[in-house]
């Protein structure tokens, strides 16, 4: 994406679901599955976010303002932050919450048949999520969106099921 082009610390974006599975797979990794990104996000919390069940927006690049209209940009971000920019979970992952929604392997019960061919699930919101829209900066909901879009809040981190 933009951010990432311009400053290799921020998350890649603009990608599709498809085509994050598939560097995943030419690096030797694979995308987290809906389960084990909640394990990894939550860290042995219980709550509703790592930090607790209250929303701390000074914890996680969110959407500053009051509707998807107008950014206050408070944070100091218009869109995606620096990869660690925010403070660690419990295990040390950064950026559980906020940043970029991030695909996730596998589907939940309710996704029929037919949207999990064509969808991805994302985990974690984004910077484009707000308390009035996309309240899915969480531990909890599970998004998804079509595989092969690319949007600028949609990124992805690698999973190895051994060291190479």
């Amino acid at each position: 994406g933009p951010e990432a082009a311009k400053n290799p610390q921020h998350p890649v974006t603009q990608i599709s679901g498809d085509d994050a599975r598939a560097y995943c797979k030419w690096i030797g990794g694979r995308l987290p599955d809906i389960r084990e990104w909640e394990t990894a996000a939550r860290a042995g919390a219980k709550s509703r976010y790592p930090w607790g069940d209250t929303l701390q927006p000074k914890l996680a690049n969110i959407w500053n303002g009051k509707s998807h209209l107008k950014n206050t940009r408070e944070d100091g971000f218009v869109l995606t932050s620096p990869v660690r920019t925010y403070p660690p979970n419990a295990w040390g992952i950064h950026d559980v919450i906020g940043n970029v929604f991030e695909y996730c392997e596998g589907h939940p019960p309710w996704m029929t048949s037919k949207d999990a061919e064509r969808r991805i699930c994302g985990r974690g919101g984004s910077w484009w999520c707000s308390s009035s829209s996309c309240d899915f900066y969480n531990l909890v909901d599970i998004g998804s969106m079509i595989r092969t879009a690319s949007l600028p809040n949609q990124g992805f981190r690698v999973v190895f099921d051994a060291l190479p």
